[in-house]
């Protein structure tokens, strides 16, 4: 399996052209999943819950899912929760600004999902200058990883 570039803000198309399609990580299993880090966030929004929530919907869209609802909260004094329920599962997201951070997960049992244009979105929007993602074959009979020379999980 190709490996993710890590040079931050390189060319984001090439550097997502290594996500694997669900199709291709295997048929055995009942999903996929992607754990997305995104360190150094130099969005200015990241404490906006619309902006937010925008953003997560959007990354659903792009990745041809279908949004069944959403839920999303702003934590006092900063810190935002969400979810967006997709009939393929879902996106999840949990910001820390004070970290300039976020983590999200995408999850489908469908090998239709565009999950490679989700990942795209959600890093470019929230201009991660070091996003780190790890993918996760679920449901099959082991629990798969895979890792990189540089560390990156996937």
């Amino acid at each position: 399996m190709q490996l993710l570039n890590r040079a931050p803000h390189a060319n984001l198309s090439d550097r997502l052209m290594a996500v694997p399609s669900v199709e291709a990580v295997g048929v055995d299993a009942v999903g996929w999943q992607c754990i997305l880090d995104l360190h150094d966030c130099r969005a200015t929004r990241i404490d906006d819950v619309d902006w937010v929530r925008d953003v997560l919907l959007e990354a659903a869209e792009r990745a041809e899912a279908t949004v069944i609802t959403d839920r999303f909260h702003h934590f006092s004094p900063y810190g935002i929760s969400g979810v967006v329920v997709i009939s393929e599962s879902h996106l999840a997201i949990h910001t820390w600004p004070e970290r300039r951070y976020a983590a999200v997960d995408v999850f489908t049992c469908s090998p239709k999902l565009n999950m490679r244009a989700a990942i795209d979105y959600l890093i470019a929007s929230f201009d991660s200058a070091h996003p780190r993602m790890a993918f996760v074959q679920r449901g099959g009979p082991e629990l798969s990883f895979g890792e990189s020379e540089d560390g990156l999980r996937r």
